[in-house]
């Protein structure tokens, strides 16, 4: 495999199997099925909705990515220097005291010339300023999210009418739906009337849904090749409304509400309508756009912590299956000396103004962010 071949083979690799830690905010998820995307869920905050990430928008990050490998001369530079340093293979000896504080100072998975050039190779194609500020944002969200949940708590009775709203719009954009002449769809309207009555009749009679509910209960069409797209929304839409039915307190009154919905928008509106007089609240409108803002928020998040996880990806696990040989692993007799080289590496990469197709898109998704959180903040 020559090294353009290669470098492409990692990027590819890096956009498909995103680096994704286990402290990271949004748990990623993948389906097995074909063309599937990414879904993001915030575990933290079980409120926020999970947000699947088009395979098209993963697609045009890969092709610019492809595109950039192909018309970056410093990234074949920098390869090359990779490449020797493989050829070398000297490390670090494991007693180093200064290891593990060089590790988190420098940023590197493990400290040696080898992970340091591959960050430097990293940084000709994915911009330096993206990681840093990744960072700030990722601490700026948790903070941010945790103060909205703060907000939520000492407003149930608004939060109550946001998610009946919620359920709301979002059922009767699928019923729209079922207008078009689709058989998996005209059939499955009907099951899911069926089993979203059932789950609210269990829920207003003070009983819990098993944690396989939505699993047990079957579209038409899901085993079907020419029905399998319309059964999947059918489902990903029952889910969903599953989640915002079980997010609401164990009043039998919300559940009634949401009955009623299901036999037509004016007994809901009349239901919601005796509800709200009921319970006093001013400020209902005010949470509803807060959590619409916040769902728009983690939307934009996890477009970053996915890019975020494909550079990781790229630098930390696909460059290092560089098919130079490598010869046994030789630790260093100077250690002093050879953590000064890494670090000028290090430095160096730091320094390096990376440009491209990606890098554009990367900072535009960094702006994009600033702008969603912007609107949340006014919103907050």
């Amino acid at each position: 495999m020559n090294d353009k071949a290669f470098l492409q083979y990692a990027m590819e690799q890096s956009f498909i199997f995103p680096q994704v830690g286990t402290a990271e905010i949004a748990v990623l998820s993948r389906s097995l099925e074909k063309n599937a995307g990414y879904t993001f869920t915030d575990n933290r905050h079980p409120h926020i909705m999970p947000y699947s990430l088009p395979v098209a928008m993963t697609r045009k990050y890969t092709k610019s990515a492809l595109y950039d490998i192909r018309h970056n001369a410093r990234l074949y530079t920098e390869y090359n220097l990779l490449k020797h340093d493989l050829s070398e293979n000297i490390i670090m000896p494991a007693e180093f005291a200064e290891l593990s504080k060089a590790k988190q100072v420098l940023d590197l998975d493990n400290v040696s010339r080898q992970a340091a050039q591959r960050k430097k190779i990293t940084a000709t194609i994915f911009p330096s300023a993206f990681i840093e500020q990744y960072k700030n944002i990722r601490a700026e969200y948790m903070a941010d999210t945790q103060k909205a949940a703060e907000v939520y708590q000492k407003n149930p009775i608004a939060v109550n009418i946001a998610l009946l709203n919620d359920f709301a719009d979002m059922f009767q954009k699928f019923m729209k739906k079922t207008h078009l002449p689709h058989l998996a769809l005209k059939l499955n309207k009907k099951r899911l009337l069926y089993y979203l009555n059932e789950a609210a009749q269990l829920l207003k009679t003070h009983q819990i849904l098993s944690w396989d509910f939505c699993e047990t209960h079957n579209f038409y069409g899901e085993d079907k090749k020419f029905f399998h797209k319309e059964a999947r929304y059918c489902r990903d839409t029952f889910e969903k409304l599953i989640k915002l039915m079980c997010q609401l307190p164990d009043e039998p009154q919300l559940f009634a509400v949401i009955q009623e919905l299901l036999i037509s928008p004016r007994k809901f509106h009349n239901a919601l309508k005796i509800y709200r007089e009921k319970h006093e609240c001013k400020n209902a409108d005010k949470i509803a756009e807060l959590r619409h803002k916040e769902q728009k928020l983690f939307r934009y998040f996890a477009i970053l912590q996915y890019l975020n996880g494909a550079r990781a990806a790229f630098e930390n696990k696909f460059l290092d299956e560089c098919p130079q040989k490598r010869p046994p692993a030789l630790p260093t007799v100077s250690p002093e000396e050879e953590l000064k080289k890494i670090s000028k590496i290090v430095a160096e990469g730091r320094a390096v103004n990376a440009a491209g197709k990606l890098c554009v898109m990367y900072m535009a998704a960094l702006k994009n962010y600033g702008d969603v959180h912007q609107e949340f903040l006014q919103a907050l």
